[in-house]
This record gives C-alpha cells, structure tokens and sequence, in this order.
C-alpha cells in the first residue's frame, strides 16, 4: 500500500499534463451544467458563415447618384414657424392715433365745403352768373 499524504492537493482543471489538456468553463454558464468542465476536449461552437451586411437605401441611392442615374431629389420646403400668441394692442388709446383721426374728421368734412364753395365763386367771378338771392319774388311777409 501506497501511504497517502494530506498535504497534496488534487489537480487544478487548468493543469496540463502530457497526455490531457482541460478546460476551464466559466461558471454557472449553461456549459457548465453539462459536465463540459472535466471534458478532455473543448466545446464545439458552429458559428453561421460571414455574410457582407446589406447596403442602406442611402447607399444604394448614393451609388446610383454617383454613377448619373438618378437625378437629385427636390427640395422640401418647411411650413413657416408659427409665431407666439401675442395680445392686441388697442392703438386707438394712443396719441398719435387721435390726431390722425382728427385730421381724417377735418378732411372729411372740409372738402365736400371747399369743394362746392370754389365751384360757385368761379361761375360768379370768372363766369358771370348772378349771385342767387332767394325770396326777392315774394312780398315782404313784415309789410302786410
């Protein structure tokens, strides 16, 4: 019989002899659960063959453009910014609003006036029209 002693550990999974290489499977993953830590060899991963990734529409569109096949798209024009509600303003408060007011008040009334008054001078006084008097025809009313 063989004594055994206390003091030896067991081998380590990382240890490697000549005849066995283990590995070390990180844990609690799934490979773990399988026993894949004691295997003599590593576990198998197939990956899926590389595919080059699909070219964007912009791509596409970029090399059509380059090339002369597609003309450019037209611009967009954006709606205008609407613009914050602001309140009205009463402007007939302001100063400057009566007095053109006033002024509009005299020209209304004053011109139909200055109109109609030149008219009549100028057929009394370049003309020669009579100045109407109203009344001459009929007796004095104070006189009877």
């Amino acid at each position: 019989m063989q004594p055994t002693s206390s003091n030896t550990a067991p081998p380590s999974p990382t240890t490697t002899s000549t005849t066995t290489r283990r590995f070390r499977v990180p844990h609690g993953s799934a490979s773990n659960a399988n026993n894949y830590a004691d295997s003599t060899h590593p576990p198998s991963f197939s990956l899926p063959p590389f595919l080059p990734p699909q070219r964007t529409p912009v791509q596409i569109i970029g090399a059509r453009r380059a090339s002369g096949s597609v003309r450019p798209a037209p611009t967009v024009r954006l709606p205008p910014r609407p613009r914050p509600a602001v309140a009205p303003v009463n402007i007939t408060a302001t100063p400057r609003y009566r007095a053109a007011e006033k002024n509009i008040r005299v020209a209304i009334v004053a011109l139909p006036v200055a109109i109609v008054t030149s008219y009549v001078l100028y057929q009394r006084v370049i003309v020669g029209e009579e100045r109407k008097v109203l009344g001459r025809d009929t007796p004095d009313v104070r006189t009877i």
